[in-house]
């Protein structure tokens, strides 16, 4: 038991940094309607922990946003994926986010002006300390 405890201390304290919120650079996306995105992350107790969030609401999202799920199937449900690439560009693991699970951002006169996503996913320390990048894709059409 005693190995135990020390393995575990060690494997603690070599995952303290990840605990530090890391922020992604944004990524613009044109077929948004240049749309930025933003992510922030942070690993601890075995899972990624994000924070998601569009600055711009896209009339394509707000067309799509707020299909019903009863009316789709999970296949065909409009979402993002953030992907996490290592440092040669290959995908290490990604985690889909349904656009109806955003929250809406609005202005004072209640108009969209973002959406936001905050959530978890499990993952190992190791995969996200490999982590080199990120990208989004969506499953959704972007033309009117």
């Amino acid at each position: 038991m005693g190995g135990y405890m020390v393995w575990q201390n060690r494997e603690t304290a070599k995952n303290a940094s990840l605990a530090q919120p890391r922020t992604w650079p944004a990524i613009r996306i044109e077929a948004l309607e240049n749309a930025e995105l933003k992510l922030s992350t942070m690993w601890r107790e075995g899972a990624l922990h994000y924070q998601l969030s569009i600055d711009g609401y896209p009339k394509i999202i707000l067309a799509t946003r707020d299909i019903r799920k009863d009316r789709v199937s999970s296949a065909m449900r409009p979402e993002f994926t953030i992907e996490f690439l290592d440092e040669n560009g290959f995908k290490l693991f990604e985690h889909e986010i349904p656009l109806n699970k955003m929250a809406k951002i609005v202005n004072a006169k209640g108009q969209g002006v973002g959406l936001e996503a905050k959530g978890h996913t499990y993952l190992t320390a190791e995969t996200y300390r490999r982590a080199a990048s990120w990208n989004i894709t969506w499953n959704f059409d972007t033309q009117p």
